[in-house]
């Protein structure tokens, strides 16, 4: 049936590394483990988890992105087109649930919020459009991307009362790491994307609805996704290049120049998470947030000066 669909990846001999045709199905497993759990919410758990408006913006955003992403994956779509309908999508969401609007900003080390007024419609979607495009374009090695997006479900469990929808993409993303180390199926970008916004909306939601989080602890989680598409970015417009463009300039493949893949694999999930961990021991974030800086920038110019 996949290969009918044509929802195959196939290799380019430039930038991908795999060797041949695989199916793009990740999307497919996230999107119905999350319609499932929608539904038991609604009509077994009585709405216990969130509200209506919550429930809708989830279900419809996760319909749109899943729509947006199995759409590129068959036919493709030029990245301004999916800048542009992402944008769209999300202006949509966050007038579905005000809950997902971020009013203000809270860090562990300083005693007021800083109040975002006007400007906190326009740094929401920035939010949901920056994270989801940089999982997507962290999503270039067998597992990487899924199991980046495990161990943050595991960890924004802590924080969350979503437990059901958390537990529920926790046991999806373990079954399909499984099925994606194998190299028998990858996320795709109705995977990638999907997860993105599904993440965004889970991070989002706890942020401003469980008040248990700070802004820099958010930004420790998601920094290597985000460094790495700012310095795609920067380089590719440096370079009078589309940022959106293609190339194998990403973290992983500057890894494999030195490592293997799963050597890659395990050393970049170590980066991700090394400093939220060090915040255990750590009072200073500010020391924490510049190690991750150095973490992410070192290795990386040690390996191209090569």
């Amino acid at each position: 049936m996949k290969k009918k669909l044509k929802i195959l990846d196939k290799p380019d001999n430039f930038r991908k590394i795999h060797k041949t045709p695989v199916p793009l199905f990740g999307g497919v497993f996230v999107f119905f483990i999350i319609l499932v759990t929608i539904f038991f919410d609604i009509f077994f758990n009585e709405y216990q988890s969130m509200g209506n408006r919550e429930t809708v913006a989830l279900l419809v955003g996760a319909l749109f992105f899943f729509i947006l992403g199995l759409y590129d994956d068959v036919f493709f779509l030029k990245p301004t087109a999916k800048l542009y309908f992402s944008l769209f999508f999300t202006i949509i969401i966050i007038h579905i649930d005000s809950n997902l609007i971020v009013s203000s900003l809270s860090f562990s080390f300083l005693e007021n919020e800083i109040a975002l007024s006007n400007f906190s419609k326009i740094f929401s979607i920035l939010c949901f459009l920056i994270f989801i495009n940089a999982l997507n374009m962290f999503d270039g090695l067998n597992g990487q991307c899924t199991l980046y997006s495990l161990f943050l479900a595991l960890i924004f469990s802590i924080f969350s009362n979503l437990n059901i929808y958390l537990v529920s993409l926790v046991i999806i993303l373990g079954f399909f790491l499984f099925i994606n180390i194998q190299g028998k199926s990858f996320l795709g970008d109705s995977g990638s994307y999907l997860l993105g916004f599904i993440l965004s909306f889970f991070i989002i939601r706890t942020y401003n609805i469980e008040m248990n989080l700070s802004t820099d602890l958010i930004f420790l989680l998601m920094y290597l996704p985000g460094f790495d598409l700012i310095r795609l970015f920067t380089i590719r417009l440096i370079n009078n290049k589309n940022p959106f463009s293609a190339d194998k300039n990403h973290i992983h493949h500057i890894y494999l120049k030195k490592f293997n893949e799963t050597q890659t694999l395990f050393i970049i999930q170590l980066l991700s998470f090394i400093p939220f961990f060090m915040t255990f021991y750590i009072e200073n974030f500010l020391i924490i947030i510049l190690f991750a800086i150095m973490l992410y920038s070192l290795p990386i110019y040690y390996i191209n000066k090569k």
